[in-house]
């Protein structure tokens, strides 16, 4: 963990700053090209082993989730890395995660240009979604969020998706039949 003295917030200026999550204490944490900057309005730091574009806060578990090329990054709220998830655990990408997000069943979401996967951190199981195994209509997911009525959404590269969780399949939203 690296503190920031007032004349070195320029490098955090000109770094390329993502997605920003709050932990609910006050801290703000900024993933971008550096790792992860944090600060809660009095001082400033950095953690991070990778170039992080995206982060998620986990309020029932207490950690954040960082966004990182082929795998993410787990951190407490000592900023300590405590778990990587990669191939060796089910993880399927080729790209950067980019978008998280989470469901009413307290699954954690995480997309890319290249897919997207549903994992569980209760028990650390994953199911991945993507072109390859057929089992994503798009080629990745952009952004994720869960309306008000427990349906989890998608914007993928090729348009609107929704998660069906009766058949545990992604669907695109079909514009033809609104109107």
């Amino acid at each position: 963990i690296i503190e920031f003295k007032p004349d070195q917030i320029s490098k955090i200026s000109s770094a390329f700053n993502f997605q920003a999550q709050t932990n609910g204490r006050g801290m703000m944490y900024f993933p971008n090209n550096w790792g992860i900057f944090y600060t809660n309005g009095q001082s400033l730091g950095k953690f991070g082993k990778s170039l992080s574009l995206a982060a998620y806060y986990d309020v029932n578990h207490d950690l954040l989730y960082s966004g990182c090329l082929r795998h993410i990054e787990v951190y407490d709220s000592n900023h300590r890395l405590v778990d990587e998830i990669d191939e060796n655990d089910g993880l399927d990408f080729n790209g950067y995660i980019s978008s998280f997000g989470s469901d009413c069943q307290g699954h954690i979401w995480f997309g890319g240009h290249t897919g997207l996967c549903r994992y569980n951190p209760e028990n650390k199981t994953m199911k991945n979604f993507n072109r390859s195994n057929k089992n994503l209509p798009s080629d990745g997911v952009l952004c994720i969020f869960t309306d008000r009525s427990g349906k989890t959404w998608f914007g993928g590269t090729e348009g609107l998706l929704w998660y069906e969780q009766n058949t545990e399949t992604i669907q695109k939203l079909n514009l033809e039949k609104i109107s």
